[in-house]
């Protein structure tokens, strides 16, 4: 698709894996794109997809609405291992 930069203030890697997700699936969602497959090498944010309580409370809600869509969406996502990310580059 591209690339984007965001300034996220103080955060961990966490939250910015999160965000990612997020902004990705908005992006997907107000172009009306209905599929999504989305790849991420921290095995805890493709656990939040599954369990929202893995999600800090700063983003439940946009996190909520984020996992909504990928629900109407025909949505993928999977957890890929750092080392098979950096062959890809």
């Amino acid at each position: 698709m591209g690339c984007y930069a965001s300034n996220l203030g103080i955060a961990n890697s966490f939250y910015a894996e999160l965000m990612a997700i997020i902004l990705a699936v908005e992006c997907v969602e107000q172009r009306n794109w209905r599929n999504i497959w989305i790849e991420t090498d921290s095995r805890l944010a493709s656990l939040a997809v599954k369990s929202p309580n893995l999600v800090p409370w700063q983003l439940k809600n946009r996190w909520l609405n984020c996992i909504y869509m990928m629900n109407v969406m025909n949505c993928m996502t999977t957890h890929i291992y750092r080392e098979r990310g950096k062959l890809l580059c």
